[in-house]
C-alpha cells in the first residue's frame, strides 16, 4: 500500500495538481513559518547572552568591592574587638554597595535561572563570603555559618555549600596574612584565647590549626 505524502509540518499533500500560483504561495508561507521559528531562537539566545553579560559585570563589581573590604580589614591589629570607626564606616559602605548589586541581579536569577546562571555569580559569592567571614572573625573570633551568610543576602540569591566552603578556604589565606603581620608587630597578646579551647591554646594560629582539622574532616 502506497504511503501518504505529507509536508514538513505533517499536513497531507493534495493529490490534485496545483497551479504555479498556489505552489508559490504555499512555499512563501512555509518559509515565513520557518523564519519565525528561527527568529524566536535568535531572540532567546540574545536574551540569554545579555542576561549572562549583566551577571558577569555584577559579579566583577562585587568581587572588586569584596577585595577592597579585605584590604581595609587587614589594617586591623586586634581580634575579638570592635573595629575602629573609620574602618567600620569604610567597610559598611562597601557592604551596602554589594547588597545593592545582588539586588540588581535578582531579575536575572529568578525561577529556573537561579541554577542556570549560578555559575556566573559563584565567584562573586565566594569572594563576598571571604570578606564577610573575615570581618566576622576579626570582630568575634569565630567562623560565620552558612545560615548566617544567607541572612546577609537576598533570599533569591543561591548560596551553595560549595561556595560557602570555597569562601572559607580563601579566608585561611587572609587569616595567615593577618597572623604574620600581627605577630611580627607584636600586637597579638600571649594570653589571647579562643572560647572553647584549653588555656595553652590561644590566638589566631590555633584557630588556623582548628580550621585545617575541620577541613580535613570533610
Amino acid at each position: 500500500m502506497a504511503g501518504t505524502k505529507r509536508t514538513w509540518d505533517g499536513k497531507q499533500l493534495s493529490l490534485q495538481p496545483n497551479n504555479n500560483e498556489h505552489q508559490t504561495t504555499t512555499m512563501a508561507e512555509q518559509s515565513a513559518q520557518i523564519l519565525s521559528i528561527f527568529e524566536t531562537f535568535r531572540n532567546e539566545l540574545d536574551e540569554h547572552h545579555d542576561r549572562r553579560e549583566r551577571l558577569i559585570k555584577i559579579s566583577r563589581d562585587i568581587t572588586a568591592l569584596s577585595k577592597k573590604i579585605i584590604f581595609s580589614l587587614q589594617r586591623i591589629r586586634k581580634l575579638n574587638a570592635p573595629l575602629p570607626e573609620n574602618i567600620t564606616k569604610e567597610t559598611q559602605s562597601r557592604f551596602t554597595q554589594i547588597q545593592s548589586l545582588f539586588t540588581n541581579a535578582l531579575p536575572d536569577v529568578t525561577g529556573p535561572n537561579k541554577w542556570r546562571y549560578q555559575r556566573q555569580l559563584s565567584g562573586a559569592i565566594q569572594e563576598y563570603i571571604e570578606a564577610l567571614s573575615f570581618h566576622h572573625y576579626l570582630t568575634t573570633q569565630t567562623l560565620i555559618t552558612l545560615p548566617e551568610v544567607c541572612t546577609k543576602l537576598p533570599a533569591e540569591i543561591l548560596v551553595t555549600e560549595e561556595d560557602y566552603l570555597l569562601g572559607l578556604f580563601d579566608l585561611t589565606g587572609e587569616m595567615m596574612r593577618f597572623a604574620v603581620t600581627a605577630l611580627s608587630a607584636g600586637s597579638v597578646a600571649s594570653d589571647e584565647k579562643k572560647m572553647g579551647l584549653s588555656r595553652e591554646q590561644n590566638g589566631i594560629v590555633v584557630d588556623l590549626r582548628e580550621m585545617r582539622s575541620l577541613f580535613e574532616g570533610l
